[in-house]
């Protein structure tokens, strides 16, 4: 049997990818549902049922006793026998750490959550780091329900990673996702026309702390879209402010899209065609770079990027992609 272990959206789209690059079967589903409307509107777009053998879905309150039971019904179904995959991310988190020390793997395969994945990877996997996390109370809670407390884990031997990051020389095997399922469903490969807008991916926190202030944002955006004879289909951030709102829609040779979905469903549902794609270098300008193949992509980075390992693994990334194009 295998498990799958999902938090997020993306993590959900990621697992199925899995699911069919792996050829698993006797497949186990654990979704953790999600609070925020946006997140439960997202989840549906992807989510099919009728996919997994077993679906364990899950709140994410009260997790001390919810996953001691929830480790007890998947042994049962077991029979006590490892599992042959282990399906996850959130590296370091608790839920894993936690299904890590009671359910035995034969292998353990880390799927993606966007930068986070990077992020962990650079700092804890590429180190082969051990992972330490005590809690006194929680730990009793948990040894009261016969399951083992995370304790200290030394890096697994039979880690893995399936990633759309393609990192160069990694410390552990590593097998590409090149979300081939999900840009099928979609049909992403039909939403390139040449003569199309070009679709500016807009950020979120502006005007936060260490982030762009609204005037040296929307200068960039003028400076962007006074370089083109073409016309811009701005999709905003999911967290844009009515300031930012404001100030970008009254710019001229601009289209303002309010989306419903995440950008990389978006453009294929709604039959949104594209000429471009433009915007800072970010998780979401990867992915569209992979679910859009077809499209141009062009990124850019602040200064305060410099010597970022995530962000110069994202702009090498970019850059050869602009190369296929320049041919």
């Amino acid at each position: 049997m295998n498990v799958f272990l999902v938090t997020s959206p993306f993590q959900y789209i990621c697992a199925n990818e899995a699911r069919v690059a792996y050829g698993t079967e006797n497949n186990i589903l654990i979704l953790v549902l999600q609070k925020t409307e946006a997140g439960k509107r997202h989840l549906a777009q992807v989510y099919d049922k009728s996919q997994w053998d077993h679906v364990y879905e899950v709140n994410r309150e009260h997790r001390t006793f919810v996953i001691p039971r929830l480790l007890k019904k998947i042994k049962k179904l077991t029979d006590g026998t490892p599992v042959e995959h282990f399906f996850f991310s959130e590296y370091t988190s608790w839920r894993t750490r936690m299904f890590q020390r009671n359910l035995p793997a034969n292998k353990l395969v880390f799927i993606d959550d966007g930068m986070a994945n990077l992020y962990e990877y650079f700092k804890f996997i590429r180190n082969k780091s051990s992972f330490s996390r005590k809690r006194l109370l929680q730990d009793f809670l948990i040894r009261l329900q016969g399951c083992q407390t995370i304790g200290i884990q030394p890096y697994a031997d039979n880690f893995e990673m399936f990633s759309i990051f393609n990192i160069q020389d990694p410390v552990c095997p590593l097998t590409l996702n090149e979300l081939n399922v999900i840009r099928e469903k979609i049909g992403a490969s039909a939403c390139y026309d040449p003569s199309a807008p070009i679709a500016f991916i807009g950020e979120g926190a502006i005007g936060d702390k260490n982030q762009p202030t609204l005037k040296a944002y929307i200068e960039r955006l003028k400076q962007t879209f006074e370089a083109s004879d073409k016309p811009f289909l701005y999709f905003p951030h999911r967290t844009e402010s009515e300031a930012v709102t404001k100030a970008v829609k009254s710019l001229p040779n601009l289209i303002y899209h309010q989306s419903e979905s995440p950008i990389e469903l978006e453009i294929a549902n709604k039959g949104i065609k594209i000429s471009g794609v433009t915007g800072v270098t970010s998780t979401a300008l990867y992915t569209l770079s992979l679910l859009y193949k077809e499209v141009p992509i062009s990124a850019h980075t602040y200064d305060s990027h410099v010597g970022n390992e995530m962000i110069e693994f994202l702009v090498q990334h970019f850059e050869k992609r602009a190369k296929q194009f320049s041919k």
